[in-house]
């Protein structure tokens, strides 16, 4: 898996759904399932040099693993924050709810 690529797909999946909900990225929890070829300090990596890329604060990102899961790298939960009223954010940071929102593909192979 090209983890620079992974990156930036999910992040900008998750910057859809937070300006779509009108909130802020906060957190990404990623599960690496059988077919993952990464290693979570290489996503960490990677997701850290996309959010720079991009102008944007660090988030929190978790990253486990479960070799039984069939998949390869999955959301399994996003954190958002409410903007302030008023307005639309897309800086993380804040307080998140803990759902995963619906439409963030998985990135399975």
């Amino acid at each position: 898996m090209n983890e620079a690529r992974a990156a930036r797909r999910l992040i900008e999946a998750a910057l859809v759904v937070a300006r779509r909900r009108g909130a802020a990225l906060r957190r990404l929890d990623l599960r690496l399932g059988a077919k993952a070829t990464s290693t979570p300090s290489d996503l960490r990596d990677a997701f850290a040099r996309e959010l720079r890329r991009r102008g944007l604060s660090p988030i929190a990102l978790t990253v486990s693993i479960d070799r039984r899961h069939p998949g390869g790298v999955d959301v399994v939960g996003v954190g958002l924050r409410e903007a302030p009223a008023g307005g639309r954010s897309t800086t993380p940071g804040g307080r998140g709810d803990d759902d995963a929102p619906r439409g963030l593909p998985s990135r399975s192979r």
